[in-house]
């Protein structure tokens, strides 16, 4: 759509919904407090949750959306870009947009040089498994966890993502 406030046409511009997610794990399914809170009683399925910014009509509202059961830890490492520390020429930017460094918690200095994101999940069964002891330890963006010593099987994942509008501009063109 296109938002004209003056009604002046050849100012309009296209108006864009303005999505914000918060992605977080939640110590149960579904929870029975204020909008989705986990409370004491409530199942204790670890689950992977998104808050989401929306609009009940009248008013904006933050909603817990549950989105997989199971996932216990969600960690981030953020690939920064700090070497070569000269500008280029080319790009006008220092680095080479590739990552150099991974930190779970960049700095304000060193969040324009993000250009990487590994994800690491760590899920576990919704139901136990009959004569089985979890002894494993599993290591995520330098957290360990476990051992758990429950029935409970679990499940390493990690990925790393490259948002190209962020490390395509820093590569250096041969």
């Amino acid at each position: 759509g296109s938002d004209c406030a003056d009604g002046d046409t050849s100012k309009c511009a296209d108006t864009r919904k303005y999505h914000v997610h918060v992605y977080f794990v939640a110590p149960c399914s579904f929870g029975t407090g204020a909008q989705g809170v986990c409370q004491s009683g409530d199942d204790e399925v670890p689950t992977l949750k998104r808050l989401e910014l929306g609009s009940d009509g009248s008013d904006t509202v933050m909603e817990i959306v549950p989105l997989v059961e199971g996932v216990e830890y969600m960690k981030v490492e953020y690939g920064i870009d700090n070497s070569p520390t000269d500008v280029n020429d080319a790009t006008g930017l220092a680095g080479d947009g590739v990552p150099d460094t991974y930190k779970s918690s960049p700095s304000v200095a060193e969040w324009p040089l993000a250009v990487s994101a590994r994800i690491h999940v760590l899920a576990r069964n919704v139901t136990g498994t009959v004569e089985y002891s979890d002894a494993k330890t599993y290591q995520l963006a330098g957290m360990t966890a476990g051992p758990f010593g429950d029935t409970f099987k679990r499940r390493l994942f990690s990925t790393e993502v490259r948002p190209m509008n962020l490390a395509g501009r820093r590569e250096i063109p041969k």
